[in-house]
């Protein structure tokens, strides 16, 4: 039976080495402990190398391909940054305000209420007394959306915008998203350059108002009214991530959510969460807090070096790379440094024998004070067996010996007086 392969290494730096770094990782993927790489270097000419870490795994979804196959290859590098100088965090909750949040009479059930209670225990979680540099914004929507706290550090005044989200009207997620950006927009005023931005969409991700009023191009250059549904959602969403790219966007499901838009608004999936397991939410906001307190990281780079045994698979890279002169490089901005997640597909070149996935990977990080760091990563080795010859026959359909009709009876004065002697037959298929 094939088996993963797993190789794993972790570039530790001072702090590692004192006990600080991100063991829960391991957990998190089933893999068990980090074995030591070796040190990281800063970029050639800069003073001072960036104090962040990286740990890093390389793993093969298979050890033992045919020469026909393909092979997945997944590089994972994990970052954290030391605690020398904290970043602001600030946070807005955009919560569904409207009708399908209130209490159902016949089945007693009620969104709204499981919604504040999984913002309230986010809310503690946090522990804003604590933590000063964390601020937390409210927005409610429905037809149109509504400012109920601006960022604050007050978790008393949070509670209290919570507890006053309604549940009527229609729901219109677009002015939602909106009005959750204009609260961290007014945020940014004086911020440093460390600041990381979060929004939180809690509802069941629907989006059922359209506005006659307003109104987009169709295919034939008509306007007409911009309808519901997920796509104007999106593209308001995809709008804010091309002009601020290190907000982090993730959707808190309540009731019957809809999975599917929720997937697409999301940064990415591990930023997907639902109400009855909201310790998800409060785990993946304390690894941001713990990344940010020192150096954001602003960009890591990885480049795999192509072997000679192995190619790659057009157009197999996720997310996207560039692809030229043998290798594939990747580059990760803004919230999804944090925790690069690299994948392609390779193809093997030799027919047989071992073969390394790749020659060389190597990346590169840079944190917001633009201090870098270099790191290796592991290319794995599998091994390739020749394709069975006969493993997938070719064989040509007969063309002159039709298979019988099911519906004619076979004639019943066929000759059986001796097997090896044949009877001549007339133009009417019996004999003579």
């Amino acid at each position: 039976m094939r088996r993963p392969i797993q190789h794993f290494a972790a570039i530790n730096g001072a702090l590692l080495a004192a006990g600080i770094g991100l063991s829960a990782l391991g957990a998190l993927v089933g893999l068990g402990a980090w074995t030591p790489s070796s040190p990281v270097s800063s970029a050639p000419g800069l003073q001072e190398a960036s104090p962040c870490t990286v740990e890093t795994s390389s793993v093969l979804e298979s050890t033992e391909i045919t020469a026909i196959e393909t092979v997945g290859i997944t590089f994972t590098a994990q970052t954290a940054c030391p605690a020398d100088g904290i970043g602001p965090l600030n946070i807005v909750f955009v919560m569904q305000a409207s009708a399908p949040m209130a209490r159902d009479p016949d089945t007693g059930e009620h969104p709204q209420a499981e919604m504040k209670a999984a913002a309230l225990e986010v809310v503690d979680a946090l522990d804003l007394d604590a933590n000063p540099w964390v601020k937390i914004g409210v927005v409610e929507y429905n037809a149109s959306s509504n400012q109920l706290c601006a960022l604050t550090n007050n978790a008393a005044e949070i509670a209290g915008c919570i507890g006053s989200v309604r549940a009527t009207g229609e729901t219109n997620l677009v002015r939602g998203v909106s009005g959750g950006l204009t609260v961290l927009e007014r945020g940014r005023r004086a911020a440093p350059p460390s600041l990381t931005e979060v929004m939180l969409i809690f509802g069941d991700v629907t989006n059922d108002f359209s506005d006659p009023r307003t109104s987009v191009a169709s295919a034939d250059g008509v306007a007409a009214p911009r309808q519901a549904g997920c796509d104007p959602v999106v593209e308001a969403v995809d709008e804010i991530k091309a002009e601020s790219p290190n907000i982090v966007i993730g959707t808190v499901c309540v009731g019957g959510c809809d999975v599917g838009c929720a997937r697409r608004l999301a940064t990415s999936s591990a930023y997907i969460f639902n109400t009855d397991r909201i310790d998800t939410l409060v785990t993946s906001l304390g690894r941001i807090m713990d990344s940010i307190r020192g150096a954001p990281v602003k960009s890591v780079t990885v480049d795999v070096t192509l072997s000679d045994s192995m190619g790659y698979v057009d157009d197999s890279a996720i997310p996207g790379a560039t692809v030229e002169d043998g290798h594939v490089i990747w580059e990760v901005r803004g919230a999804g440094a944090l925790s690069a997640v690299l994948r392609m597909r390779l193809q093997p070149l030799v027919s047989g024998g071992v073969a390394a996935a790749c020659e060389s990977a190597e990346g590169r990080l840079v944190d917001s004070a633009d201090r870098e760091l270099t790191f290796a990563l592991e290319c794995p080795e599998l091994t390739i067996e020749e394709a069975d010859a006969t493993a997938t026959p070719t064989l040509e359909p007969p063309t002159d010996t039709p298979a019988p009709d099911p519906e004619t009876p076979e004639p019943t004065e066929t000759p059986t007086a001796e097997p090896r002697i044949f009877m001549p037959l007339s133009h009417n298929g019996f004999p003579d």
